[in-house]
């Protein structure tokens, strides 16, 4: 039902308040079925395709990193899944890594911060952040050396870019 789509975006905050009731006007307008709402949200902008079919599955709580909403999937290897987010409170687009590591996230973030981190496509101090209980880096945005332009230009990284990666992560 489009009711528990609404729901979904409504419970995690994934639309602003205008944009909200405008998808509520259009609900109330069109077919309980919630495959075409998302579609028309998708068509204003308002949801990304990968945004959509997470909702659709039952899965937009994954989208929430708090302070960040999940835009887009763009690549994933052994370390982390990479996404271009928003943060809730700006509109400009940032890349982060969301990682895998199964330990608890401070356990991840303290080790990040021992090492003392430092990469080139990581946010200055390469600070890491939880959100619940996941673990992510923020990404360098807006500029050339930012991951997700990387690997938008280059392809993913290769396995020798991450062994470094790592290798700055447990030896600093």
């Amino acid at each position: 039902m489009a009711s528990a789509l609404l729901q979904q975006i409504a419970q995690y905050r994934l639309l602003t308040d205008e944009q909200f009731a405008l998808a509520r006007q259009l609900s109330e307008a069109s077919n309980p079925d919630p495959l075409p709402l998302a579609q028309q949200l998708q068509q204003r902008g308002w949801l990304s395709q990968y945004q959509a079919n997470q909702i659709l599955s039952g899965q937009a709580a994954s989208l929430v990193l708090e302070p960040y909403l999940l835009v887009e999937r763009q690549s994933e290897d052994w370390l982390g899944r990479v996404f271009t987010a928003r943060h809730r409170n700006a509109s400009h687009p940032v890349s982060l890594k969301l990682l895998h590591f199964d330990s608890e996230p401070a356990a991840v973030v303290e080790l990040i911060k021992a090492a003392n981190l430092r990469h080139e496509h990581l946010a200055p101090l390469g600070q890491p952040l939880t959100s619940g209980n996941r673990c992510f880096l923020l990404l360098i945005p807006g500029s050339n050396h930012d991951l997700h332009s990387h690997i938008e230009k280059h392809g993913p990284l290769s396995d020798k870019e991450y062994f470094r990666f790592l290798n700055q992560i447990l030896t600093g």
